[in-house]
This record gives structure tokens, sequence and C-alpha cells, in this order.
């Protein structure tokens, strides 16, 4: 009950806190009558310009059991109108969920999970398989076909190519004794597929972050595994950015409080260029999503409750918003927003202008807080620049487990403060990572990622 809750306050929540962007259109689509919607991250974005998101819907009775509980497709114009939604109704399959969809060469769309059903461009079924694994995600195959990725009953990671009908044209699956579980897959650009998701902790409770990198055969070139403390470390997303750089999204339990983001940054060779295990109360805990902006070569992170951009080197943190907005995709012109909860699929496509929300986020265009040398030692000087009608203002310096160490009140709009590594207690703080923030009136302005070394 909590998730869906979550996903009912996303749903309810996506346009109250949303963009000064200028909203193109902003719709509820609930076509089946359901209880809640639920959308998965494959929203795929078709050649005609129309959005054909998959997941699945309830509809529950009083007490909370399930009179309809199937997949689904919807497909939205350009414009914003429902042009026709299906639902997974299957003979050999009772209550499903859609966990996936590509479109097709010849415009159709593959969707589906235990199963694949393909429609035509107007919805009409073509056909439908039932499987004996699981899908979690599909991606093109370089040679224009298409990659199945999930698990199998025997706990190998799912790798299989079918060609836009359905046939299979080969199997690689990834053996692994411990058991895994794929959740994104991508084509990547030296010919080859990046890939995470979960892997069995080799004690036998429990997951760990699974990561891998294929050739275009599917055979393994090489993993990474990554464990926390606990049973609830996974990757979550995967994508390639305009510096061909691996990034993973996730969520790991590094010690027994609170599960944090996972972050991590590879090349295609399967060299960790960064990797940051983050939360606290400003950039929240898990993160779930992520999309590359090239022109900014920057991030857009998607957590429980934040929605931020940061840099390739995530050394540079701006706010885009303080509150839950959903999944979201970069158009070639505007975002497309979108997330399911018990008002149906809510989508909204805006401008380009991602950059201010409410009158409590400062446009991520302007730079009000600088830290240098970074890493220090030491010490740091930290500088800012607010603006005229700014007022209560202080710099705020956290551990990474989020203990706020030093507090400064800010006197100048425009100031300088030099920090020699010293908490309010006097005593010298250890190396490490810390975080600097710009807070006015309890509204954070700016945020920095800053490293002690010793």
């Amino acid at each position: 009950m909590k998730s869906k809750s979550l996903i009912i306050l996303f749903c309810l929540m996506l346009i109250t806190i949303f963009l000064s962007a200028d909203v193109i259109w902003d719709n509820f689509y609930n076509p089946f009558g359901a209880t809640g919607l639920y959308v998965s991250p494959h929203m795929t974005i078709c050649a005609d310009g129309s959005f054909a998101l998959t997941g699945h819907y309830v509809i529950e009775d009083y007490w909370g059991a399930y009179i309809e509980h199937y997949g689904y497709v919807i497909n939205i114009s350009p414009a914003g109108e429902l042009l026709w939604a299906k639902k997974d109704t299957l003979s050999f399959m009772g209550w499903n969920s859609s966990k996936s969809i590509i479109e097709t060469s010849d415009g159709g769309l593959i969707n589906g999970s235990g199963y694949l059903i393909k429609r035509d461009s107007n919805g009409n079924r073509l056909w439908s398989q039932n499987l004996d694994y699981s899908i979690s995600t599909m991606c093109y195959s370089h040679d224009g076909n298409i990659i199945l990725s999930g698990s199998t009953p025997s706990g190998n990671g799912l790798f299989r190519k079918i060609d836009h009908d359905g046939n299979e044209l080969f199997e690689n699956d990834i053996n692994c004794a411990q058991g895994i579980s794929i959740k994104r897959i991508i084509p990547t650009s030296d010919g080859g597929y990046a890939m995470t998701g979960t892997i069995h902790h080799p004690e036998g409770y429990g997951f760990d972050i699974f990561i891998c990198k294929t050739n275009a055969a599917g055979d393994t070139l090489w993993t990474y595994n990554k464990d926390g403390c606990g049973e609830t470390d996974y990757g979550r997303w995967i994508l390639e950015n305009s510096d061909n750089k691996l990034l993973i999204v996730g969520g790991i339990l590094p010690e027994p409080i609170t599960t944090r983001g996972y972050l991590a940054l590879f090349d295609l060779d399967g060299n960790n260029i960064w990797e940051e295990i983050v939360g606290d109360e400003n950039i929240w805990y898990e993160h779930f999503y992520a999309i590359d902006i090239p022109d900014d070569e920057s991030f857009l992170m998607s957590t429980m409750y934040r929605f931020y951009k940061c840099d390739y080197d995530y050394n540079n943190i701006e706010w885009i918003c303080e509150d839950p907005s959903g999944y979201f995709q970069l158009l070639s012109e505007g975002f497309i927003f979108y997330i399911g909860g018990i008002d149906g699929v809510h989508m909204v496509k805006t401008d380009n202008n991602i950059v201010s929300i409410e009158e409590n986020i400062i446009s991520a265009n302007k730079n009000y807080l600088e830290c240098y040398p970074n890493p220090f030692n030491p010490e740091i000087t930290i500088s800012l620049n607010i603006g005229k009608n700014i007022t209560n203002s202080h710099i705020n310096i956290y551990n990474s487990k989020g203990q706020r160490v030093k507090q400064y009140k800010v006197i100048k709009k425009s100031d300088s403060i030099i920090w020699s590594g010293i908490d309010e207690s006097g005593a010298n703080v250890s190396s490490g990572v810390y975080f600097v923030t710009l807070n006015s009136n309890n509204k954070t302005l700016a945020f920095k990622k800053i490293t002690m070394i010793k």
C-alpha cells in the first residue's frame, strides 16, 4: 500500500509542482475506468511523433480485491489526444502486467513481460505469444532487430534477439549460478550492449547491483557488482551520455539505516570514473531514473522526492524541483513528463525551459554558489551571489550522513567564506565528501559537492 500511495501522490502533485516552463498541454487519461494505472519508464516515442505508454491498470472492489489487473498500451498524439487504448487480455494468461514497449519497423508496437503482443499502428492486435521467461526491457539491436532482456526461470540474465514479427533469432543468456534480473538494457556506441539490474548476493540472501557490458552477440565483456550491507541493492536505469560514458542509477543500502541513491559512471571498457552513494534531506535517497541533456553536458536525475540537474562529473548540482515529477523524456522541442496513479495516466508536454519551479526554486541556469579548490586541503573558498529579494540566507555544510557540521550566516549578497574543515564545536572534520547548500527561509537555492583530502 505504501508504494501505491506514493504513486498516487506523484500523480496528484505532478502539475502542482511543475515548471515555470510553458505547458503546451496537460492531460489525464483513464480509458479503462481503472482505480489505478501504472506507467513503466519504457514509454516509446513513435516515428509519427505520438507517444505509446505501457504498464498495468487495476480495478478493485470495496475490499481491495482485484476485479481486473491487466497490462495495457495507450497511444497519445503529439497534440495530447488519446488515439487508442488496448487491454492485454490473453486466453493463455490471467492477470498480467506489461513492463516494456517498442515500435516495430512497420509502425506497429510490441509490448509485454511474460508475454508479447504485437499491434498495428491503429491498435489492432496482430499476434500474441506466451513466453517461458520474463521481459523487463527491450531495445533495438544494431542490425535493426529487437533485443529482449530480463530474467529466465533458471535465474540467468535474459538476452534474446527477435525480429519485428516475434521470431527468435538467437539466445545468449547471461549465465550465473547466483541469479540475475536485468532491469534496463541499451545499445552502445561501440556496437555492443550495456545493462543493469540485480544479482543475488553470493552468500544467498538479498541482492547486489549488477552492471554488464556485452558485444553485439551478447558475449559478456565485463561485469561489475556493487554490494551494500543489506537486501535492497539494485540497478534501475542505465544510459550512455554524449561523452560515450555509462551512467548507472539505482539504490543501495550501505548501512542499516535507509536505502540511499547509487550513481556511477563507467567508460565502455568497464573503468569506473566515479561512484557515489548519496542521500540526505536535500537530494533525498533512492534514485530511479535519469536522462542525458547533451547540450548542457548534464544529467536530469529523478529520486523519490527530488528532481535535479547535475553535470557529467556530479560536481555541479542544481535544483529543478523539490517534489516528485514521475518520468520524463527529452523531445526535439521540449520535454514530455508522465506518471500513473489513481486518476489515470498524467502527461504534460512543455517547452525547453525547465529552469524554475514555483517560488521556492531558483533558476538552474544561474550560478549562486561556487566552491574552490575542489578537492581541497586544508581550506576551501565558498563564494556566493544571491538576488536582492533573497533574505535570511545561510551556508550549510553537511557530511555524507546528512549531518550538518557547519553553518554560516550570509551577510552580503555577494560574499566569500573560507572553510578550513572545522565543525561547530571547533574540531577538525575527517576527510571525505561534504555537501554545501545555500538556503533562504528553508528553501534550497544552490547545492555543491566538495571533497576534503588529507
